[in-house]
């Protein structure tokens, strides 16, 4: 079975190499520090932020811990590797997921002119964007330094990119995780850089969804889209069981120690 997904991949053209480990975030320093203040603003959207969905200092999990508005809303950490965002998977730039989500109604909601106008009535905001850009305070200037904050926030030297670069040797317990990982067929679906991020799925309704990543996926509960499952273990169930794999307690113990192995380092980005 374990061999089954080369296949799988060869035949889609999905990813070159099955698992990457998380490049080096890439970013320009000035623009994502500026970033980094609209990102935590609550003053631009409503009353909400970006932090306030995409939390990053619980856990650093740069989700929220909750459901909103019935969705769980996906990390935001090594958002800059992803293939898809969003659900439906509609969308596949970087940029386009911040001007979205900046305007959406099911998110932060804003107006294009009135954000511009808030910003620029800003002082040191002002002065910033004029430091930064010849044409200062426009909206698809916001929206460029949000993105490279996002592109900042990246969960790097985990063990498992040590493992992918042999630098790092499993464990026993880790090893056997992640034996089942493959023989499960998990890795059909949770691969690339982000084991996951980079793929559409039917899912159990039928529907077109975008497989999520696993990466840091020990902080991010709850889990799947509904939010539905609190517990990592109750998602590892459901996911088997759906596919009637009769998963048993002691694999489940393997593949959550495979699994703590995805927990990356987030550096969140400061003036030193």
């Amino acid at each position: 079975m374990r061999f089954l997904f080369l296949a799988f991949l060869v035949c889609f053209g999905v990813c070159e190499e099955i698992f990457t480990p998380i490049p080096p975030p890439s970013f320009n320093k000035e623009k994502a520090l500026l970033g980094k203040e609209l990102y935590f603003d609550t003053s631009l959207g409503n009353g909400a932020s970006c932090d306030s969905c995409h939390n990053l200092y619980v856990n650093k999990s740069g989700s929220s811990h909750k459901t909103i508005k019935g969705k769980n809303p996906p990390s935001v950490i090594n958002s800059a590797t992803k293939l898809f965002f969003y659900k439906d998977a509609n969308v596949s730039d970087i940029t386009e997921q911040v001007r979205n989500s900046l305007l959406s109604p099911e998110e932060l909601n804003v107006n294009r002119d009135e954000l511009v106008r808030n910003v620029a009535k800003n002082k040191r905001y002002k002065m910033n964007f004029d430091k930064r850009f010849t044409n200062g305070v426009t909206f698809e200037n916001i929206v460029e330094v949000l993105v490279e904050f996002e592109k900042s926030l990246s969960a790097t030297d985990s063990k498992f990119d040590r493992f992918l670069l042999g630098e790092y040797e499993f464990n026993v317990e880790e090893k056997r995780g992640f034996d089942v990982f493959l023989d499960y067929g998990c890795v059909n679906c949770h691969n690339g850089v982000n084991l996951g991020d980079n793929l559409i799925s039917d899912s159990i309704i039928n529907e077109k969804v975008k497989v999520p990543s696993l990466r840091n996926i020990m902080s991010t509960a709850p889990y799947f889209y509904s939010g539905e499952a609190k517990d990592i273990k109750d998602a590892i169930i459901f996911k088997t069981s759906i596919k009637f794999l009769n998963i048993n307690d002691r694999e489940i113990h393997s593949l959550l120690s495979f699994l703590r192995t995805l927990d990356g380092k987030v550096e969140i980005i400061n003036e030193k």
